[in-house]
């Protein structure tokens, strides 16, 4: 069940306050930009990071959605799936872990072998994975939503844009921290919370966000085993960040995230009309009713993401120096009914990915002469392995029970 509220953003303007929106649309038509923030009618300056450093998001000659955090609570958003209902031309298809998202119709295929068309980074780390690729937004601090090809400053797989995800850092001189919860429907709960303490002033400060969200309860029955559920959703994540200001001019954060999601929504079917080949088979039940299933195995499908990175911006002469080296260390598990009976014929599947990748750029500032970027250099090791093991059934006429475990893949 969806359990996100959805807000609609209303928009009035009269007198001359139209007048002054025409003017501000007639500047903004050549560096179109949805900002999403609006306050007394007129646009609040939005900084965003698009081309690698900061800069008025007026200033920059690309398609954006900047979107705050302040927008993002306002709107109901939860997590990336959401971001489609309040940026133009963006799509996120997921079915249960795996994540598939286009920008103005530049897509692949949803499995789990294939990179996305669309290059996505959270707090400046690329993550290519199509599964444990649904972020949670405890802590967000900014999105941006780059529309049309990104390659030049983001690299490979970035044919149809990049989503840049940026998390809150520690406060150096202050202590802030928010906390919510919430009960809903379905035996449904929901809590989340930020902290960050500053442990020398201006020089070094440690920040923690934790999410959790847990749709206990179900709508659909499993007749083979009498358990309801449909629903079967858990997810959470605990990031830490510290913070370290060792001399003027040099910033440096530490990040560790641990994340998981346990998902079986998507996968529990019904035959359609009892349109199935084992239909008659002995021992296998066709579901009559509506919110009924039954299949054997039950559906199971759990990503884990686990990841480290350091970033650091370095002052150096007439420009900045940034560099972030990150490893991660992603991992989903999925086991699903494979002629939604109970006949036992199902199929489990992991994928694992284990990512190193360092990336360095050199900025000057946009008042400068010889402003923009520099360099960009890039490295990374990849190893991706995909395990799938088929179950046939014991009881019909496949034969006698067997696990089927294909050679794993492995790519380097």
């Amino acid at each position: 069940m969806n359990m996100r509220k959805q807000k609609n953003p209303r928009c009035v303007l009269s007198g001359t306050a139209a007048v002054a929106a025409l003017s501000v649309l007639s500047a903004a038509n050549a560096q179109p930009a949805n900002t999403g923030d609006q306050t007394g009618g007129a646009l609040e300056e939005v900084v965003v990071s698009a081309q690698r450093r900061s800069e008025n998001v007026q200033d920059v000659p690309i398609s954006i959605t900047a979107l705050s955090a302040a927008r993002l609570e306002e709107t109901g958003i939860q997590d990336s799936r959401d971001l489609p209902l309040i940026t133009p031309g963006l799509r996120v298809d997921s079915v249960g872990a795996y994540v598939q998202p286009a920008i103005r119709g530049i897509t692949t295929t949803l499995t789990s072998g294939p990179e996305a068309n669309v290059a996505t980074y959270l707090d400046g780390v690329y993550r290519p994975n199509t599964f444990a690729a649904i972020y949670d937004l405890p802590d967000v601090k900014q999105i941006e939503v780059l529309k049309g090809p990104q390659g030049t400053l983001f690299g490979r797989n970035a044919t149809g844009g990049a989503i840049l995800i940026t998390t809150l850092s520690p406060d150096l001189n202050t202590t802030t921290g928010k906390v919510s919860a919430g009960y809903g429907s379905f035996d449904t709960i929901n809590a989340n919370g930020f902290i960050s303490v500053p442990l020398v002033a201006d020089r070094l400060a440690f920040s923690l966000s934790a999410y959790h969200d847990d749709v206990k309860d179900g709508w659909k029955r499993n007749l083979v085993t009498g358990q309801k559920k449909g629903a079967g959703i858990e997810t959470g994540l605990v990031r830490g960040k510290l913070r370290f200001v060792p001399v003027e001019g040099a910033d440096f954060t530490l990040t560790a995230l641990y994340s998981w999601r346990n998902d079986d929504s998507s996968y529990r079917a019904s035959i359609w009309h009892g349109n199935t080949d084992l239909a008659g088979t002995p021992g296998v039940i066709i579901p009559s009713q509506p919110w009924t299933y039954a299949v054997d195995p039950d559906v199971a499908h759990d990503s884990r993401a686990e990841d480290v990175s350091l970033r650091g911006d370095i002052e150096v002469g007439p420009g900045t120096l940034t560099t972030t080296t990150a490893y991660s260390h992603s991992y989903a598990d999925l086991t699903f009914d494979g002629d939604n009976t109970a006949n036992g014929l199902g199929l489990n599947t992991t994928d694992t990915t284990i990512r190193a990748s360092r990336r360095s750029w050199f900025t000057r500032p946009t008042n400068s002469v010889r402003s923009g970027l520099w360099a960009v250099c890039s490295f990374s090791i990849l190893k991706a392995t995909t395990n799938p093991i088929f179950f046939l059934p014991s009881a019909t006429s496949f034969g006698s029970g067997t696990r089927l475990r294909p050679t794993p893949r492995s790519v380097s």
